[in-house]
Order: C-alpha cells, then structure tokens, then sequence
C-alpha cells in the first residue's frame, strides 16, 4: 500500500473562497482523501488543533497578524512544501487593501473604543500585510482568487505524482 500523502491547510486573514474552491472539487476530492490524501491540519474543514509534520502545506489567506505569522512560520518547520494558495498569499489580495489606512486606527473604528487594546480579543494585527514569500520560503504559488478548477485539479494531480 502507498503511503498516503499528508496534507495541511493553513488559513490566515480569508473571506473562504479558496476553501469553497477546494469544497467545490466535490466527491473527486473526498476519493482523494480517501485513496491519497491525508489530511492533517485543516481549522476550517475539520476539527483538527495542530499536527506535527506535513508533506504540503497550502497557505490561504493573508498574513494579517501576530497568530497569522506564527502559523505561517510553524507550518514552514513542519512542512516539506509550502504552497501560497491563492492571490492573498501571494500578493496580500483584498486583505492588502488595509493597506491604505492605519492599523490603529482601524482597530478603533472596529472596536469603538480610543483604545482597543483593553480588549482581550483585539487581534495583533502586523503594521502591513505583505505576501507570504516576504516572511517564509515559499515552494509554489497557484494563482487566483480563488484558484481556478483545473490549476487545482492539475495542483493535486502534481502532488500525488510527486512533481511538486
């Protein structure tokens, strides 16, 4: 029996597009989980709390804050491959419009408050967002927001080849 291939999903700052991509592969993905895919890590698509190492790891979102950053740098420990999935990874995406305005003074507009940091819940959020590469070494980049179908399709099928 082949072993099967471990796969992470790290999620950052995302709106779940390229998880509703990946959902959208329907039952082919769930035969490839099934056969080929074992899926260590994934917050948003099981109930999993850490993992210990990886063959690939797909990084979705964009590196907004403190906790995104800490993930990104853990899973590029524990991961032989590390894939920024989609444009936020990438280029910071939609997240990087934030960009455009000071973090603190978006926290106090969000929170309502002079000073949001009495808040427990206030996020650290870095001073910009800038793509994964600026942060971690980053193996492949698959383009889109979200991906589209067949460079996903093709994406898996590299993998389970071991072309990536």
């Amino acid at each position: 029996m082949v072993e099967k291939i471990k796969l992470a999903i790290e999620d950052c700052a995302l709106c779940g597009g390229c998880e509703i991509a990946l959902a959208d592969l329907g039952t082919a993905l769930l035969d490839l989980f099934d056969k080929h895919i074992d899926l260590v890590y994934a917050p948003i698509l099981a109930s999993t709390t850490d993992y210990d190492k990886a063959d690939i790891t797909l990084v979705i979102g964009a590196i907004r804050s403190d906790h995104d950053l800490e993930r990104v740098k853990a899973a590029r420990e524990k991961s032989k491959i590390i894939v920024s999935f989609g444009t936020c990874p990438s280029s910071a995406g939609l997240v990087g419009l934030a960009n455009l305005f000071d973090k603190d003074e978006m926290l106090k507009r969000a929170y309502g408050t002079e000073d949001p940091s009495k808040h427990k819940e206030t996020p650290k959020l870095l001073d910009e967002v800038k793509p994964l590469s600026k942060y971690i070494h980053v193996d492949y980049i698959i383009p889109g927001c979200p991906p589209p179908q067949p460079v996903i399709k093709q994406m898996l099928k590299s993998v389970l080849k071991g072309v990536l």
